[in-house]
């Protein structure tokens, strides 16, 4: 497969397991298969740098964070002694 395709096609499905993570909170794969997936993407796009895009996931906001600690859910949590 092309580099182009194949990018546009992990672009595709990162997309679709972040609205399933982040959104639907019903995550339809493993953190490490998507941080697999998103170090080919970061990979390819580091040797084809003209076919990155300002939508891909590895240009998101806290894309480098994700990367690092996998997908993570920050939950707040309340002190029972107050502030």
């Amino acid at each position: 497969m092309n580099p182009e395709k194949r990018i546009a096609e992990l672009r595709g499905i990162l997309q679709d397991h972040n609205y399933q993570y982040y959104v639907m909170d019903d995550p339809t794969i493993a953190d490490g298969e998507y941080d697999s997936l998103l170090r080919e993407l970061q990979s390819l796009e580091k040797e084809n740098p003209n076919l990155v895009t300002s939508d891909s996931p590895t240009q998101r906001v806290g894309s480098r964070i994700r990367h690092l600690y996998g997908r993570t859910k920050i939950r707040w949590t309340w002190c029972r002694t107050g502030l």
